[in-house]
């Protein structure tokens, strides 16, 4: 079976929704089933809305997929492991199951490794934070800001999102405190939220990210009166943003806990957040008694009810159960609840349990609950959350244990009392003030202690007729929010929260983006003077006031592989290495002011990490920076997500798919080619062979669907910045006038391309003296076999000054390539670097050779030969460097195209 069979098989691929979702499908000309395979697969589309691979990506990594894609892992492997195609919010099939095994988190299968939390994982942050960059510019975004995303007040945070959810587009944002949970809460980890989650100790620099990007939301709603979710609101706040404040619970009481006594969220800073909050006019809050307090509207912890059939479901027969899922703390008083209940069980003779599930705190609580008859369970994810009400009889919010703080119960309202009606199950509440108001609600039951036996016959006598009330509904909270938005503060008398953003140097309207960064695909920038050594001396020559970086990525075991074989003569990784503390250090370079930078990461694993970090650190992002790529990059598929959300021209240098040594390795660089291709704003090749190959070969159907239009820029070559007499046109003499003989250079590869039967003819003569340099690493038995002449003199590896003054003192610059599938598709840039310095240059006959005056194109090695003894009888006439006509104009296309983009980055980040 094929594997469009296989796709179209498993029922995941719907045709329609594909052609309607990528519109460049159409254009293509491609079925959608063979586009999908061929191309929307190996750049991460989806096929249809039952399968998302952004999520299933969540929860297998790269690593684990054994080189399939994520579709079709799943297919083969993933279905039959548990794995979900799609975020799952409720389950609602099944029967139910009480006191069975914790669900693993669907983010995290059973067996997998334990995420890497944000605030360890910079990558995750950067791509939350992109996320929210493109859902803020829409008129109808909202942002709510939790002060911690590791434990229970991300759970109220969760209840505004799901309300606005139902009509608005949602992002919440949260710090991370390591004192708290390295990972998101627990019970909502499984849910699929729009999140940025922010580690506190490194907060500094993702705010700086959040300011440079000019992220600013229509609406905020901060979520409880601590310091740092007004710290977080300030960052994303503009002078047209609509501001509300909500409190559950009686922050400033909960503030002055011993152990958050010098804390941020602490004791110390509520003044100053009591000061913010009364500067805000629009306030929700979530009981009476806390609306009353500060002068707001009730906002519910709101809940959508259960799908009829499964509340409608009987319950398997046995022992009545009363359940409490939730935060188990001491105050909530489960320990008393369950004496109560064994009291009620012995003095009703009645057969009834009693199940605690959820986050116990001190984790000694479990063991009091097991000695009194109780089944204990952690944490229920929300997934499961409904299916497991299910199986009791009666939902118990906690306890009254009498010396409960009234600071807490006056204005505490508990959120399972959402979650007990939205089951359709009967509720049992504490009466407090706080819940007064609720009594009449048709299957809740208020008790004090005298009263709790008389309740709980009532609860379990209670078996239908249970229903969400609609102060509790989704769609009424939206109706209270859109009332709070439209009164809620904008403008100025917003200035005392905005006095909370931390020290940041955002952009400002008009500013034009100043950074070019040129991702190369080698560790080689700076040393010989390539394509993209060129491209980045031009355009800092034309704009001093852009950075310019030329970025290298690499793994360790690249480096310790160059280790091993630095001390050769005919490869050059001696001559990488020796640059790599440089370039890490992030310096300019004297060469124009471009900065060489690299990334070496400890692991290929760890790269999306280093790359994210390195963005961050750097400042550089979507809205201040372009990026110019050079595929095929050995850790492309590390990388890419990072590259995507960036405008990008793509630069396609020579044609690395000739280079491929078997199929697989074609598949894999056909793959890259499709994933950078299809994702840039521009594309340029380096010769008209090398685009019409990729035309043909139907690599830019996609891309030209479009409406895109490849430009081919050939080589252009500037000379280095540094004094003449370092270069070859301060040299004093030449080779020849010592020795009389006319000498010759060829610098570049010997690897392959290179035509040694030509070299070898040329140095049975006594005419020349030929000085090779470059690598010859898979050619050195025929390189020793020229060196048996004493006409040939092997360099070694030179960097591009030693080069330059090589050359100053040589008579005629030689390219001898073969034409093969490597070299048709070149443009060798040491001809414009040899033209520049006036050399006379005899080349054989390839395509993308530039017709330059002073090139000589050969078609034989007779007219070889010729040619070099016309130019020998003029060796030692004066030099003539330029740089041609031609090449002056692919300089100027290749700089416009780039001002043109970074026009339209400035464009796009106003529009936004």
């Amino acid at each position: 079976m094929s594997i469009a069979d296989e796709i179209k098989a498993s029922g995941l691929f719907d045709r329609d929704w594909y052609l309607a979702t990528y519109r460049d499908v159409a254009l293509s000309g491609i079925p959608p089933i063979a586009h999908f395979v061929r191309i929307g697969m190996k750049i991460g589309r989806n096929p249809g809305p039952k399968f998302d691979t952004r999520h299933y990506l969540s929860q297998v990594s790269s690593g684990d997929l054994e080189g399939m894609a994520p579709v079709m892992h799943f297919i083969r492997v993933g279905r039959a492991q548990g794995f979900a195609p799609i975020a799952v919010k409720q389950k609602t099939v099944g029967s139910p199951q009480v006191a069975k095994e914790p669900v693993a988190n669907i983010a995290r299968p059973a067996g997998a490794a334990k995420e890497v939390p944000s605030w360890v994982n910079p990558s995750v942050t950067f791509s939350q934070i992109l996320r929210a960059l493109e859902i803020s510019k829409h008129p109808d975004a909202v942002a709510i800001t939790c002060w911690d995303g590791g434990h229970n007040p991300i759970g109220r945070a969760k209840v505004l999102y799901d309300i606005c959810k139902t009509g608005r587009k949602p992002v919440l944002f949260t710090y991370h405190f390591q004192e708290f949970s390295d990972v998101i809460w627990e019970p909502i980890a499984d849910e699929d939220i729009t999140v940025v989650q922010i580690p506190w100790a490194e907060r500094a620099k993702f705010l700086k990210m959040i300011a440079d990007c000019g992220i600013e939301f229509p609406t905020v709603w901060i979520c409880k009166s601590r310091y740092p979710s007004f710290e977080l609101a300030a960052h994303i706040t503009g002078a047209e943003t609509r501001v509300i404040l909500d409190d559950d619970d009686n922050e400033e009481h909960f503030s002055r806990s011993k152990a958050s006594t010098e804390k941020f969220y602490g004791r110390f800073s509520t003044s100053l957040t009591r000061y913010v909050a009364s500067n805000l006019a629009s306030r929700s809050a979530a009981s009476v008694t806390l609306a009353r307090k500060t002068g707001a509207d009730i906002v519910r912890h709101c809940r959508r009810a259960v799908p009829e059939e499964l509340a409608s479901r009987t319950r398997t027969p046995g022992p009545q159960r009363i359940g409490f899922i939730g935060t188990v703390r001491p105050h909530k008083g489960v320990i008393e609840a369950a004496r109560a209940i064994r009291d009620y069980r012995e003095q009703r003779h009645r057969d009834v349990e009693f199940h605690v599930y959820g986050d116990f705190n001190p984790p000694t609580l479990k063991d009091e609950l097991r000695a009194l008859g109780v089944t204990v369970r952690d944490n229920i994810p929300s997934s499961e959350l409904f299916e497991t009400l299910q199986g009791f009889d009666v939902i118990l919010t906690g306890y009254d244990a009498g010396g409960t703080d009234p600071e807490v119960t006056r204005y505490q309202i508990s959120s399972k009392i959402g979650d007990g009606l939205a089951a359709g199950k009967p509720v049992l509440t504490p009466y407090y003030e706080s819940v007064a108001d609720l009594e009449d609600i048709e299957g809740l039951f208020l008790f004090t202690q005298d009263s709790f036996f008389g309740a709980l016959d009532r609860a379990l006598g209670h078996m239908s007729g249970v229903s969400l009330p609609e102060q509790f509904t989704y769609e009424y909270g939206f109706a209270v929010f859109e009332a709070l938005e439209a009164r809620a503060d904008t403008g100025r008398s917003l200035d005392m929260l905005m006095q909370l953003r931390l020290d940041s140097d955002p952009l400002t309207a008009g500013t034009e983006p100043k950074n070019l960064v040129l991702v190369w695909k080698q560790q080689d920038a700076g040393l010989y003077g390539r394509r993209v050594d060129q491209l980045a001396r031009s355009f800092r020559l034309r704009h001093p006031d852009t950075r310019v970086i030329i970025l290298e990525i690499a793994s360790q075991g690249t480096f310790d592989d160059y280790q091993k074989s630095s001390s050769s003569f005919v490869r050059d990784h001696a001559l990488q290495l020796q640059d790599v503390p440089q370039k890490e250090l992030r310096k300019k370079s004297p060469a124009g002011g471009v900065e060489l930078h690299l990334i070496r990461s400890r692991s290929r694993a760890m790269v999306e990490k280093d790359l994210s970090t390195y963005m961050i650190d750097e400042g550089f992002y979507p809205g201040n920076t372009l990026l110019v790529l050079f595929p095929l990059h050995q850790l492309w598929e590390k990388c890419k997500a990072v590259f995507s959300a960036y405008q990008t021209i793509v630069d396609v240098v020579d044609n690395q798919l000739s280079w491929a040594s078997n199929d697989a390795k074609r598949e894999a660089y056909v793959s890259q080619y499709l994933d950078a291709i299809s994702g840039g704003t521009e594309l340029v090749f380096n010769s008209p062979v090398n685009m019409e190959f990729f035309r043909e070969s139907g690599l830019l159907s996609g891309w030209l669907a479009t409406g895109g239009t490849p430009r081919v820029i050939p080589n252009w070559y500037h000379q280095p910045p540094l004094p003449a007499a370092q270069m070859g046109a301060g040299t004093a003499s030449r080779f020849g006038d010592r020795d009389g003989k006319t000498h010759l250079l060829y610098s570049g590869n010997m690897s392959d391309r290179f035509d040694w039967e030509l070299i070898d003819s040329l140095a049975r003569t006594d005419d020349y003296v030929i000085h090779l340099v470059g690598s010859a690493a898979r050619q050195a038995d025929r390189l020793q076999e020229v060196l048996e002449n004493d006409q040939v003199v092997y360099w070694g590896i030179l960097p591009e000054t030693r080069l330059a003054r090589l050359i100053g003192q040589v008579d005629i610059g030689i390219v001898p390539h073969t034409l093969t599938e490597v070299s048709k598709y070149m443009n060798p840039l040491k001809v414009e670097m040899y033209v520049s310095y006036g050399l006379p240059v005899v080349c054989t006959e390839i395509p993308g050779l530039a017709g330059h005056d002073g090139v000589h194109v050969c078609g034989s090695h007779e007219d070889f030969k010729s040619a070099l003894e016309r130019l020998a009888a003029h060796a030692g006439d004066p030099r003539q460097p330029h740089i041609p006509a031609a090449a002056v104009e692919c300089e100027r296309q290749y700089l416009e195209l780039i001002e043109q983009c970074l026009r339209s980055l400035r464009r796009a980040a106003d529009a936004g």
